[in-house]
Formats: structure tokens, C-alpha cells, sequence
């Protein structure tokens, strides 16, 4: 007897290990491209989550209550992250992300149960028999699509820093080589501040090399742009005012003149992300400056004349940002 009762007790045993559902991990499978998804997935397994092989083939496994995975598809765009997602209830996303940090966070987030579930469980404090479970379904889902989004989309830089060379052409037939430094802040759309560039007339043509005069300019404005984005692009139209100085010398006298000159200055940079909040720059601007003297000589009691402030001047630059509006 003792024995009949001690098998009925294994089976019984045996049965009800055989009905519960075995443990598992969260895990995903993450596709794309394959140096950003092999980052991807050292990130998750940090966190506790099983990366599934992208050649492992289909998992019975991937829809069920017990087991919740997630595929993730994803590819860079300029220096961000796009992620696509399916979870095993055909539930699609699709998520910009600034990093691999961030793009493993958004995965995370729809892999682990204990971060979704208490979203999910809102559905219980909400009357089925007034709105439906559609309805209650859909506000859940909503209350994790918000969450995913704050995770994935960080706050852009209120700043931008940018540095570069300048090669430019003025309208007295001077050609000139230069660099400038670039700083703004944002304020709403705007971008505010200001330029610094240090000018050398090489004295290859015009003015100076009819006159044979040495000069150099040094210009501060002030800025403001409104730039627009798309993706890792950037186009960037802009305005300032501002005053030069420039410094004028015959070398064969020994003479050296200062004239300076407020100008107004239109420009358009065009920027390309690189990563990590740098970015190539390129800008072409033109400065006009309708009340300078352009040259200097006789009536200021210089006895010969010097080439000085050009009424017209535009200039090509090229360099680096960092951070943007």
C-alpha cells in the first residue's frame, strides 16, 4: 500500500512540474547592422538580457506568457540609432535613439516583463464594461510607447561651438585666407551668438598688390541662425552685424594705417553629423560694409595710398562643430 501511494505521489509530482511553465529569460534578437547590433547585444546581456543568435532559426518560445522576447532590427542614421521592434504579440515600434546605451534601453524596456507589466496591469483600474478591453489595451499601450520615447529621445544640445578656415574674396580684387571661432546658444529655435575671424590679405591681386600694401582684418559679429535638420543633415541660414579692423602697411615706408568698418553679413552653413555631438561645417557668407573707406592716402596725410577697408567680401569656411541648436 505504501508503495502504490509513494508512485501515485511521484506521478503527481511529475505532472504538475510537467504543466508549469519553465523558467526563462528575457531575451531578443537583435538584427541589422552588425557592428551596431553586436554592441547592441553586449549591452543587453550587461543587463541581464539573452541575445538570441540571429542564424538560431524561429523560437517556439518567442510568443508566450512566460517568455517574453522581442526582435529588434537596427541602423545607423548620420550619428543616431534607429531601432525597429516586434514583440511576440506582433506589437511594431519604431525608436530614434542618440546611442548604444540608449538603444539597448528601449530593447530592454520591451523584453523585460517587470518593466512593462505594471503598465499593462492599468488595465485592471479601468471599467471593461465601460470603454472595453480594446480600449483599456490601447491607453496601456500608450503609457509605454510615452515611456519608450522619453527613454530614447534625449534632450538636443542648447549650444553649438565651431571652429574652422576661411578662404575669401573682397571687392576691391583682394584675395584672402583666414579662421574664425564660432559660439551660440538656443533660445526657442533661434541660435544666438557670435564670430571671431582673423583675416590676411594675401596681396596677390587687387588693391594691394596695385598699391603695394600689407593688411590684415580682424571681424567680431554678432549672429543669430534658425537652423533646420533633417536627419544627420543640417541647413543653417543666418544674419549678423558687426565691425572690422583693419590694419594697413606700405612696407617700403615703414607706414601703418588702421580703418574700421560696421558691416551687415548673410550666411548658409550646411553641417553633416559625424558622432557624438561633432559634425562637419561648411558656410559660405557675404559681408557688406557701405560706408568704409577702401583706401587710405592724401587727404589723411599719408603720402602715399594704402589699401584698406573692401566695401564687399565673401568667404568660404570650412571646419568642425560641436553640439548644434
Amino acid at each position: 500500500m505504501w508503495r502504490a501511494l509513494a508512485i501515485v505521489a511521484v506521478v503527481v509530482l511529475w505532472t504538475g512540474a510537467a504543466a508549469a511553465d519553465p523558467p526563462c529569460k528575457p531575451s531578443a534578437r537583435v538584427t541589422g547592422e552588425r557592428s551596431v547590433a553586436d554592441a547592441i547585444g553586449a549591452a543587453l546581456r550587461e543587463r541581464g538580457i539573452e541575445v538570441v543568435a540571429e542564424a538560431a532559426g524561429p523560437d517556439p518560445a518567442f510568443v508566450g506568457a512566460a517568455c517574453r522576447r522581442v526582435s529588434a532590427e537596427v541602423a545607423t542614421g548620420g550619428h543616431r540609432i534607429m531601432v525597429w521592434i516586434t514583440d511576440g504579440e506582433g506589437h511594431r515600434a519604431e525608436r530614434l535613439t542618440e546611442d548604444v546605451p540608449a538603444a539597448a534601453t528601449v530593447i530592454e524596456s520591451w523584453a523585460r516583463r517587470d518593466l512593462v507589466d505594471p503598465l499593462l496591469d492599468e488595465r485592471s483600474a479601468i471599467p471593461i464594461g465601460t470603454i472595453g478591453a480594446a480600449s483599456a489595451a490601447s491607453a496601456a499601450n500608450a503609457a509605454s510607447a510615452a515611456q519608450l520615447d522619453r527613454a530614447a529621445a534625449p534632450e538636443p544640445p542648447h549650444y553649438l561651438l565651431a571652429g574652422g578656415v576661411d578662404a575669401g574674396v573682397s571687392g576691391d580684387g583682394g584675395l584672402w585666407t583666414g579662421a574664425h571661432a564660432q559660439a551660440c546658444g538656443r533660445i526657442g529655435r533661434i541660435c544666438l551668438g557670435g564670430v571671431l575671424r582673423y583675416a590676411l590679405d594675401l596681396e596677390q591681386s587687387g588693391d594691394t598688390k596695385l598699391l603695394g600694401t600689407e593688411r590684415s582684418a580682424l571681424e567680431l559679429a554678432a549672429t543669430a541662425e534658425l537652423p533646420v535638420r533633417r536627419g544627420g543633415f543640417a541647413i543653417t541660414p543666418g544674419l549678423g552685424l558687426g565691425l572690422s579692423s583693419v590694419t594697413a602697411r606700405n612696407p617700403a615706408e615703414g607706414e601703418t594705417e588702421q580703418a574700421a568698418a560696421a558691416f551687415a553679413r548673410a550666411q548658409l552653413a550646411a553641417g553633416y553629423a559625424l558622432a557624438r555631438g561633432w559634425s562637419l561645417r561648411a558656410e559660405l557668407s557675404l559681408a557688406v560694409a557701405p560706408l568704409a573707406r577702401e583706401r587710405l592716402g592724401e587727404a589723411d596725410g599719408i603720402d602715399r595710398q594704402l589699401a584698406a577697408s573692401p566695401r564687399l567680401q565673401a568667404w568660404l569656411g570650412l571646419g568642425v562643430a560641436y553640439g548644434g541648436p
